[in-house]
């Protein structure tokens, strides 16, 4: 009986140690290779490998925003949301050229995101609560605080109470929609809203007499303001602030990999300008910088260790994208600085005055 009993112990041991090592065992097949923490992993790495099959990122733009996304005389996009796009490619791709760029409108944006038509979305879009939940959205670090404004023709009207009962241009599919509304309720203010489906529709129909007024991002309003023809000041921008505009990339809900390496390729331009690393002197500060800091952004060697945050991309990413663009600063400069457009809280937390650019630690 005592003999029985203890077989029966020694097999009931060995079916449990059996089991045990059996879902140790599949632990291990599932975490073989590059799985993710947070995810699926055929959905977290699906955009990065999809990029990678294609040779080329699709960046969703807009086309029509002086210094922001345009299209030159030589058929080439510039301006400093293209930048962003020429950096993720730098990053993934290691080639700023190997950009698809697809115009998109207000209102086709987040639909054609949503359908993996474009990789990854830079075209003047607000972050807000809706966009980040109803459209399916995932908003990456901010790249440019901005405002909504009212241009008008100079001499006509000088505040927004002047604008009572008049109609103003606006961009269908916009933010700009309800904030104008919202303001003019709470002025007792009445208007008649003109929407039109972009930019150029909007500035024709203000330029030809068709509304009295144009909303828009402050920025945009300034662009078309410095490169109005025939004559400089003829426009005049009302200093009421109608609501926060902050700007940024935009993924996809579910792609967590492919979202933090965007948002790090935005971190990595403003962490280059608090490190004093430029297009320029890049390759001078990977050859002989002694700071560890520099060295471990550069993917330089540190203590026999080269920095790897397993974000999916080479250790030299951030090298590969300051190549290519710059920091923050000379991306603001190239396309921005020409306009007048101060930078204001696009300045860094660091400088004077402080501004909202902040990049967390990288380790």
């Amino acid at each position: 009986m005592r003999k029985r009993q203890r077989v029966k112990r020694i097999g009931a041991l060995f079916l449990l140690f059996s089991l045990v090592f059996t879902a140790c065992s599949d632990d291990d097949d599932q975490s073989n290779g590059a799985q993710p923490q947070n995810g699926n992993q055929d959905q977290a790495d699906s955009t990065l490998k999809e990029v990678k099959r294609k040779g080329k990122l699709t960046c969703g733009t807009e086309g029509s925003v002086p210094g922001f996304s345009t299209v030159n005389s030589d058929g080439d996009h510039e301006g400093f949301d293209v930048d962003f796009c020429k950096a993720i490619a730098a990053a993934v791709l290691g080639d700023p050229e190997k950009v698809e760029y697809r115009e998109l409108t207000a209102s086709n944006r987040f639909t054609l995101l949503q359908a993996s038509e474009v990789d990854v979305l830079i075209r003047n879009t607000t972050w807000t609560a809706k966009r980040d939940g109803a459209e399916s959205g995932n908003f990456a670090a901010t790249t440019f605080y901005d405002s909504q404004g009212i241009m008008v023709h100079t001499g006509e009207f000088k505040t927004v109470e002047d604008l009572d009962n008049s109609s103003i241009c606006l961009i269908s599919g916009t933010t700009t929609e309800a904030n104008i509304a919202a303001y003019f309720a709470a002025k007792n203010l009445k208007f008649d809203p003109r929407s039109y489906e972009n930019s150029d529709s909007a500035q024709e129909a203000f330029q030809s007499g068709s509304c009295d007024a144009w909303s828009a991002d402050r920025s945009r309003l300034v662009g078309v303001q410095k490169n109005w023809l025939p004559e400089p000041g003829a426009l005049t921008i009302l200093d009421d602030v109608l609501s926060k505009e902050p700007l940024g990339p935009v993924t996809r809900d579910g792609d967590t990999q492919w979202s933090d390496i965007v948002n790090w390729v935005v971190f990595a331009t403003i962490n280059a300008e608090e490190l004093g690393i430029t297009q320029e002197n890049v390759d001078d500060m990977i050859a002989g910088s002694k700071d560890s800091e520099v060295q471990r952004f550069l993917g330089v060697e540190v203590d026999g260790t080269i920095f790897n945050p397993k974000l999916g991309l080479p250790t030299d990413f951030n090298a590969q994208v300051i190549r290519a663009v710059g920091n923050y600063s000379e991306i603001y400069k190239r396309n921005i600085g020409h306009s007048g457009l101060e930078r204001g809280l696009n300045n860094l937390w660091t400088a004077e005055p402080r501004g909202l650019l902040y990049s967390p630690p990288y380790i």
